[in-house]
């Protein structure tokens, strides 16, 4: 209840906030002069933040006196929750970050095997010392899961000079085009939801073809 969460968050002062997307999107479409200047550490995870999205939460912020820009990361439950992190300064619009202390992340390509160089799309995978030792009790799901050592996300991601991860999808979401091209439905709902008007979207398949579904952003329409 995002209602209670303002109440909340403006009654203790609270420095430190870590929501989902959908819920900072909703607090960002608070149009009262509501005072953030006691929030230090604005936290989004659990799904993905759209760049677009991300402008505008830090627009808000800004706006509203907050002098810190949303906080974002990478991880998932068999990393021990995070392995990544994108806070200021250290900060890219659209990245999930740089790896952790200890943590080494690379792209690989999910067809050779091969280490893939930076600025390359591939699927992320993961050494380090949070990395799990493997699945309770199912060999079989551990070995899929692991290879050389490296742990196997399904994440699709390019990682620039800098260290920065870009998320670009799931690789088990991709969808083969007419063409024989990979396509993968996280790319296009990006490029979507970075149009004016447009609140949120989703790619699916059905029968051979691509459907979009668009949620307009009626505030703004």
């Amino acid at each position: 209840d995002v209602n209670k969460i303002k109440k909340i968050v403006q009654k203790h002062r609270c420095n430190h906030m870590s929501n989902t997307p959908t819920t900072w999107e909703q607090l960002a479409s608070d149009s009262k002069k509501t005072n953030y200047s006691f929030l230090k550490n604005p936290v989004v995870g659990a799904d993905t933040l759209h760049t677009s999205k991300e402008i505008e939460i830090n627009a808000f912020l800004k706006h509203h006196g907050a002098k810190c820009e949303i906080v974002k990361g990478y991880g998932m439950t068999e990393v021990s929750s995070a392995v990544s992190v994108c806070a200021p300064p250290y900060n890219k619009t659209g990245s999930v970050g740089i790896p952790f202390l200890h943590t080494v992340i690379s792209a690989f390509d999910p067809d050779t095997g091969d280490e893939l160089p930076y600025n390359k799309q591939g699927e992320i995978c993961i050494c380090g010392p949070s990395v799990m030792l493997g699945y309770y009790k199912n060999n079989e799901a551990t070995e899929n899961a692991f290879k050389d050592g490296w742990l196997n996300t399904g994440d699709l991601a390019v990682m620039d000079k800098d260290n920065f991860i870009y998320l670009k999808g799931r690789s088990k979401n991709m969808i083969l085009g007419p063409s024989g091209q990979n396509i993968y439905p996280e790319e296009i709902e990006g490029k979507l939801n970075n149009m004016p008007f447009v609140s949120e979207s989703i790619v699916i398949e059905k029968e051979g073809k691509l459907i979009a579904l668009v949620y307009p952003d009626f505030e703004n329409a």
